[in-house]
């Protein structure tokens, strides 16, 4: 038995420290797991929160019927995002030519993982914000993104990116449709522990 030791990081993510199943070697996790499925969950929760966002009711008009969404009111409704999984690798190679200069140091392969792992932490929710807070230990931390990028500059512009921040205005429009209907419906969800910050208050992210 392999004890699973979490950790808790400033960001609100979960890791695991010392020898565990997320960090060893891919043919090491498999025998580990045996006859298991593996799935990649990088767009895991923008794609649950569509999913939840096409199970509730909206009115195409101020006045008309209450309708379930479609396919066809995802793009409408959030363009960036539908074309963010889509579209990946153009999306990503847009962000990246408003990101990082033709001189960069980087390689074409790094930013590209750059900026997947920086997608990743904004689909669950890290801030695109350049700002420092304290933490529960009283020290200042930046965003996990604002950590990824090295460069300062490139950081800048990742943030300035027209794509990027009308991302994050989309999933911040989806969360605050599925919280609203959950409050609606007066959802026990809202009592867990896990899903308060320090102060006991409802934490969006």
């Amino acid at each position: 038995e392999l004890l699973q030791v979490r950790k808790l990081s400033d960001f609100g993510r979960t890791y695991y420290t010392g020898l565990n199943v997320q960090n060893v070697h891919k043919l090491l996790r498999n025998a580990m797991l045996s006859h298991a499925f593996e799935y990649d969950i990088k767009s895991a929760a923008i794609n649950w929160r569509l999913s939840e966002f096409l199970k509730i009711p909206r009115r195409a008009k101020p006045r008309g019927p209450l309708a379930l969404p479609n396919e066809a009111d995802l793009r409408q409704l959030f363009p960036i995002t539908h074309d963010y999984l889509k579209q990946k690798k153009s999306f990503y190679d847009r962000v990246i030519q408003q990101t990082f200069r033709p001189d960069s140091e980087i390689s074409l392969f790094e930013q590209h993982k750059l900026i997947k792992k920086a997608f990743t932490a904004v689909n669950f929710g890290a801030k695109i914000s350049s700002g420092a807070w304290k933490n529960e230990s009283g020290e200042y931390v930046h965003s996990e993104i604002y950590e990824l990028f090295e460069d300062n500059g490139e950081r800048v512009r990742f943030f300035a990116c027209p794509d990027v921040k009308e991302f994050a205005k989309e999933q911040g429009k989806i969360d605050k449709v599925i919280i609203d209907s959950l409050k609606a419906k007066q959802s026990p969800v809202f009592s867990l522990e896990c899903v308060k910050n320090s102060s006991g208050n409802f934490a969006k992210n």
